[in-house]
């Protein structure tokens, strides 16, 4: 599965300031990160992508991505196998004319888990069937 969002970040939005979007995903593992910055941006634009407190990407957490028509990619293996499957991306803009329009793009292998029957005992059929076709 390829995930990709489209994230505006306003000028003028200071790192203390930083934008955060919800990056939700399906469960898996993480095998690519991208990060798109198009031409223009001319490095004032900044990203980071968390998981809870952690940040992920870069791996430096005093470290942020930019750059100026560049795509940024990442070979990775990371499990989202626990709930919440959700990142977070905090970017910002030091540009003070111009608002920019970064691309987060993820690869994410889906990862199968077995189901245990035993927790089916009190769901629902309709929820058991579900989940024994996925």
């Amino acid at each position: 599965m390829i995930y990709s969002f489209e994230i505006a970040i306003a000028a003028n939005t200071a790192e203390a300031a930083a934008q955060e979007t919800a990056i939700k995903l399906a469960p898996g593992k993480v095998t690519r990160v991208e990060v798109l910055f198009p031409g223009g941006c001319a490095g004032l634009v900044h990203a980071r992508i968390l998981r809870g407190a952690q940040q992920l990407w870069p791996s430096n957490p005093s470290s942020n991505f930019s750059g100026d028509g560049e795509v940024i990619s990442i070979d990775e293996e990371y499990d989202m196998i626990e709930s919440g499957y959700e990142l977070t991306a905090k970017t910002w803009n030091d540009d003070d004319t111009f608002a920019h329009t970064i691309q987060i793009r993820l690869g994410v292998t889906r990862i199968e888990t077995p189901v245990n029957p035993y927790a089916l005992v009190n769901l629902p059929r309709q929820q058991i069937e579900r989940l024994m076709n996925e």
